[in-house]
């Protein structure tokens, strides 16, 4: 039995599968309930209230305010970490310093692709398990799309155009890792135009829709 901790206690760390309209398991609290082999032992958040809330409607045993606290005194092999994109790579450092071997980030893992390579590069060196919550290749539909051309029902793609989501790091890069997934490759350039129409406010920052082509 695996000991995960969650890190920010938002929608995706629960509250979203209050939705009725929701068919399936959104929640990182749920779907880790709902696995034989993990169970969460510690929650924290900033809001004091949320943490005693689903401390209790879930019966989880211990709840934070801080962090650091929680990787200090709590032997956790996973961490899920729902916390705005600005303190994911500062919190996953120092979940590597704590020995969790495990990560399960919220998309995305900064704002920098700097602090990303180096933190990828961290992860690899420490032997740490790191995913991004890319979760849109499990979709049934986006699996049947990657049977097709697994199977070579329609000979050589040479071009994959996708089209949608609002903001890059909150929407889009479902869409940039899905051309990954179904090109089994890497960008290897892109270009791209900020749409100056429409802004997303996450937590704060600005998070940009736009128009944007990659080579991969």
């Amino acid at each position: 039995m695996y000991n995960v901790g969650i890190i920010g206690l938002g929608q995706i760390a629960y509250s979203i599968d209050n939705d009725p309209a929701r068919k399936i398991t959104w929640s990182h609290i749920n779907a880790y309930k709902k696995s034989k082999d993990t169970q969460v032992i510690s929650i924290c958040d900033i809001d004091e209230t949320q943490v005693k809330k689903i401390s209790q409607e879930c019966d989880i045993y211990s709840g934070y305010t801080d962090y650091r606290e929680m990787l200090k005194n709590e032997d956790l092999d996973i961490v899920s970490i729902c916390t705005p994109i600005n303190t994911h790579v500062q919190i996953i450092k120092d979940c590597i310093k704590h020995n969790v071997k495990a990560i399960f980030c919220e998309k995305t893992i900064s704002y920098s692709l700097d602090d990303s390579s180096e933190i990828v590069e961290l992860c690899k060196k420490n032997n740490v398990v790191l995913a991004v919550n890319h979760v849109r290749r499990w979709d049934d539909f986006n699996q049947k799309i990657k049977n097709i051309i697994t199977q070579d029902n329609y000979g050589d793609i040479y071009t994959i155009d996708c089209y949608g989501g609002t903001a890059l790091h909150t929407s889009t890069s479902h869409l940039i890792d899905l051309m990954c997934f179904f090109s089994d490759s890497e960008p290897e350039w892109s270009i791209g135009c900020k749409q100056q129409d429409y802004v997303r406010n996450v937590h704060g920052v600005h998070d940009y829709g736009g128009h944007r082509v990659y080579k991969i």
